[in-house]
């Protein structure tokens, strides 16, 4: 499955059988960066008219207090607004990331 948006710190793609988009973070991502790629994934979303999404958090690190508010009151609500019923997640490998979800 080729990634409709590649950096260094996530891979945000469309799975066609499945029908949802998968977003795999690959170690360290706070701020502006999480930011970004969490918003890649509602942008995907809002085109492929996206219910479903999945994060691959297995090699993700541990998420700032911030960040973790952020997602909550922030990026949530606008994931709910943009269509989004389901969400999945395959947690951290990390025990210390572990902790921050």
């Amino acid at each position: 499955m080729k990634p409709n948006y590649e950096k260094s710190f996530v891979n945000i793609s469309w799975d066609e059988e499945v029908g949802c988009t998968i977003a795999e973070w690959k170690g360290f991502s706070y701020g502006e960066e999480l930011r970004i790629g969490m918003n890649k994934i509602l942008e995907l979303v809002k085109v492929k008219n996206a219910t479903k999404t999945v994060a691959d958090l297995r090699k993700m690190r541990m998420t700032s207090q911030e960040d973790q508010d952020w997602i909550i009151k922030d990026w949530t609500p606008r994931a709910i607004a943009a269509g989004i019923k389901y969400a999945a997640s395959l947690v951290p490998e990390s025990q210390v990331a572990k902790s921050s979800y």
